[in-house]
């Protein structure tokens, strides 16, 4: 009786260690095996390494939570689910095709946040085993449970809907580019969509240096786009600005046409486009304004005639185009004068010779 309780007792203890189901389809034919072995489940392996692994050829998955020794640097009460990657012990391996050994990580934990990490292949590579510290390093896109991406470099930031950060070779240069919402309480407040710039020589990323943004000039209103920059001591400011009819005003907030510049603009050529001349100054039957008539609108106006005087200048400005038509005709007009003060003289000096 003795022999036959322990027996009983072995066999249960081995089916409790290990243990495989092999179904079959509808021929009676193998499809694929089920194997339980130390509380892990594997489906195609005899040895599943986590709670869940799924060997199809070359192509593994397993999916478990993340072991005690690495939890204090990959997260607490986490689980993953790995591609061709598995936790063991203080290490994470990966497997091999014979040709490259790269794998892919989810890491999840109970505060709702995401980790992505991939693990790039050695070629000819025969596995690799990775400490979780290097594993946490390798972590370049985080969801967390704000909704907040971060990507790149410092991605555990997450600071906007979306963050990306780039470090520099030696880890003390970063930039970083940002989307996130301006004035969310719309529509109370005006609302738009900013993309910022950053540049700093630290290791963490926190100065933003540029920034595009879309948004509302005031409520239910056509949005506008800003381009600002830091000024010297660090304020964002706008330095140019498009709005939805196409006009551009650089330095100007709010352009009326389609080019407004509140400074000095340098060029080598500007092109203007001009409907007409005034060359009929030199038709025929152009009616020349006396000389006399020219000196009483001075002494009157104290301007050319059609030329606009001072107040109208300061109020209206200069029209390039309209102004240098206006000057060729004066200088016309002039040289018909000076043509006119010269058969004068002719005259007269032949009146002299006589």
């Amino acid at each position: 009786m003795k022999k036959i309780f322990l027996a009983v007792l072995f066999s249960s203890l081995t089916i409790s260690v290990f243990a495989q189901w092999q179904p079959t389809n509808a021929a009676g034919t193998d499809n694929t095996t089920i194997y339980h072995m130390n509380g892990n489940v594997g489906i195609a392996t005899t040895t599943p390494q986590t709670q869940l692994q799924v060997n199809d050829g070359w192509q593994k998955i397993a999916i478990g939570g993340i072991p005690g020794p690495s939890r204090s640097i990959l997260g607490w009460s986490a689980s993953y689910i790995g591609f061709n990657i598995h936790g063991s012990g203080t290490d994470w391996i990966t497997n091999t095709t014979g040709n490259s050994d790269g794998g892919s990580i989810i890491f999840a934990d109970n505060y709702g946040n995401l980790k992505f990490a991939n693990i790039k292949a050695i070629t000819g590579g025969g596995g690799q085993s990775i400490t979780a510290s290097d594993l946490g390093g390798r972590v370049k896109m985080i969801l967390n449970n704000t909704g907040n991406v971060g990507i790149g470099g410092n991605p555990s930031l997450a600071r906007t809907p979306l963050e990306v950060s780039i470090w520099g070779d030696n880890n003390s240069v970063s930039t970083a580019l940002t989307l996130s919402q301006m004035n969310s309480a719309s529509p109370n407040n005006k609302a738009g969509v900013s993309l910022d710039f950053g540049i700093t020589n630290n290791s963490v990323n926190d100065a933003i240096h540029g920034r595009i943004s879309v948004k509302e000039t005031y409520w239910s209103a056509r949005p506008k786009m800003t381009f600002n920059l830091a000024n010297g001591s660090n304020v964002m400011t706008e330095y140019m600005v498009i709005t939805y009819d196409g006009n551009v005003g650089i330095g100007q907030s709010n352009p009326a046409n389609k080019l407004d510049v509140n400074g000095i603009a340098h060029a080598k050529e500007v092109r203007i486009d001009v409907t007409g001349w005034e060359d009929s100054v030199f038709d025929k039957d152009y009616s020349l304004l006396p000389l006399t008539d020219v000196e009483k609108f001075i002494e009157k106006h104290h301007h050319l005639p059609e030329i606009p005087g001072e107040p109208d200048m300061i109020e209206n400005g200069l029209e390039v185009g309209a102004m240098n038509r206006l000057l060729v005709k004066k200088i016309e007009e002039l040289t018909l004068y000076v043509i006119q003060q010269q058969k004068k003289i002719t005259e007269l000096e032949q009146l002299v010779k006589k």
